[in-house]
């Protein structure tokens, strides 16, 4: 399997959008030129960032969620003349 088509591989299964990880294509040239023992040792760090990545991905949809949320909020107080309920006033 060519190098871009197994990243684009793995960046489906770590749900990372190619064109973040398309940085790490060189790695994975360099890994069929290895002996086995780099290549897995490459390999497991080319999979290591793919999960970080895939990670700092979630955490800022998650973010992005909860500032969008915030901002809805306020506008909806604003436009509305809403009063928060005691448990939501902490958020």
């Amino acid at each position: 399997m060519e190098p871009r088509d197994f990243l684009r591989l793995l960046c489906r299964r770590y749900d990372v959008p190619f064109t973040r990880a398309r940085g790490l294509e060189p790695l994975l040239r360099r890994a069929r030129e290895l002996d086995p023992d780099a290549r897995r040792r490459l390999l497991r760090h080319v999979e290591s960032r793919l999960e970080r990545l895939a990670r700092e991905a979630r955490e800022q949809r998650k973010l992005d969620r909860a500032l969008d949320e915030r901002c809805l909020r306020s506008v909806a107080q604003l436009l509305h003349d809403w009063k928060l309920l005691p448990e939501e006033r902490g958020r």
